[in-house]
């Protein structure tokens, strides 16, 4: 199959909103609460995307025949006070997000998002990259496969709910 990754743009927060909305249906059907994916809106999210693209923050989308069916967001570490062993909050950067269309994964896609954040952020002089994924999320095996060193857990709180996260952590200078 084949595909395009390319920074982000503010035209392209619609496919990125539908691409973020139709994910979540497809992945977390059983892990996060029912209402959570029933208030998902590609308008909301569209407004979310559009703040990050302005903000400048490092987003990258697959298309396949001009059509976003992916994207990818990293940037600076983000803190969380609730983390077991405080390995992930150690981490300099993280890809925050890594979204693809369920019809579009085992065809490299996915791999070719992680590798462009990766080198954008070792660009930026990064060296260790954390990723939190739910810990019932079957896509942690792609993390797994990409060369993931599991380091820390936390539960993430969605409409009174707890949802257990595992973070992941990547050396991400050359060797």
């Amino acid at each position: 199959m084949k595909f395009e990754i390319r920074k982000a743009t503010l035209e392209d927060t619609v496919g990125i909103a539908r691409v973020h909305v139709n994910s979540w249906l497809e992945t977390y059907q059983g892990i996060m609460p029912q209402s959570k994916l029933d208030a998902l809106t590609i308008t909301g999210s569209t407004k979310i995307w559009e703040s990050n693209i302005a903000n400048d923050n490092l987003l990258f989308v697959a298309l396949v025949d001009k059509e976003i069916v992916g994207f990818v967001v990293g940037g600076e570490n983000r803190i969380y006070q609730e983390c077991e062993t405080n390995e992930a909050n150690k981490c300099d950067c993280e890809m925050s997000c890594l979204y693809l269309l369920k019809k579009y994964q085992r065809y490299g896609i996915g791999k070719s998002l992680f590798e462009t954040i990766v080198i954008q952020l070792r660009e930026l002089k990064y060296k260790q990259m954390a990723v939190w994924v739910a810990e019932k999320n079957n896509t942690k095996n792609f993390y797994l496969k990409m060369g993931a060193t599991l380091i820390d857990r936390r539960k993430l709180k969605i409409n009174q709910q707890d949802i257990p996260l595992l973070a992941y952590s990547y050396d991400i200078t050359e060797n």
